[in-house]
């Protein structure tokens, strides 16, 4: 590759980052130092492993943003496991407080994946990534499971503006959405009313998911205080009526 890259003009340098699979936005000076980025990978797994292996974590999650290639060694299993066994010593607490620290959600998943986590660590790991500004890690604890929810929710109510927190989780679980879509007053019922809803759709075997959805809004109901989950569930609601208008 011709080393003054300064005289190469934009479309050049972003025919080049097309090549080896980089963004190709930005000025040209941005362009330039992407390149030259890039010049210490070999393109062969295992040497290039190493030499990523080597950087701290901000250079590396910064090198995994910008390069695909780079993006997919980081997120190879047996990387991950190499960074676990020689980053962090086999220190899997000491790698998931690092993951939520810099927001890599790739380390996240390995940990999860070969369970790694504490049951109870998931709701620490998520607030952390949510107020670090981190979606992609809460998107993915998030569709993790109903009973994370329940978790997740109840920790809402805790927090300092509990209903734009419990609105997040809602709307980015998507687990709700059919409900609203359904029937929106549903969400003004009172408890004695869902167990009548609830009991009603048992006797006549009605729409096993929405019974679902019922089941665990009428358990959250119960469960959280000031009944802040309806409010939240009325509220969307309320915005997707107005957005069908």
């Amino acid at each position: 590759m011709e080393k003054d890259l300064s005289t190469w003009t934009k479309a050049q340098l972003q025919a080049q980052l097309r090549k080896l699979g980089l963004k190709i936005s930005g000025n040209k000076d941005e362009l330039i130092e992407r390149i030259h980025g890039r010049d210490f990978l070999t393109g062969i797994l295992d040497v290039d492993r190493e030499i990523l292996l080597n950087l701290n974590t901000k250079d590396l999650l910064n090198t995994c943003k910008t390069d695909k290639y780079a993006a997919r060694l980081c997120s190879d299993e047996k990387f991950l496991k190499l960074r676990i066994d020689r980053q962090y010593k086999g220190d899997t607490v000491e790698a998931l407080t690092e993951a939520v620290t810099y927001g890599d959600l790739s380390l996240v998943k390995y940990l999860h994946d070969n369970d790694k986590v504490p049951h109870g660590d998931y709701n620490n790991i998520f607030w952390k990534a949510y107020y670090s500004g981190y979606v992609k890690i809460t998107r993915y604890i998030l569709n993790m499971g109903s009973w994370t929810l329940v978790e997740l929710l109840q920790g809402a109510e805790k927090r300092i503006n509990s209903v734009n927190a419990a609105q997040y989780i809602i709307e980015e679980s998507g687990y709700f959405d059919d409900i609203l879509n359904w029937d929106p007053s549903l969400v003004t019922s009172t408890e004695d009313d869902f167990n009548y809803i609830i009991g009603d759709m048992h006797v006549y075997r009605n729409d096993p998911e929405l019974l679902e959805y019922l089941m665990m809004i009428r358990h959250l109901y119960v469960n959280l205080e000031n009944s802040m989950f309806l409010n939240v569930l009325h509220a969307l609601a309320a915005k997707r009526l107005l957005a069908r208008v």
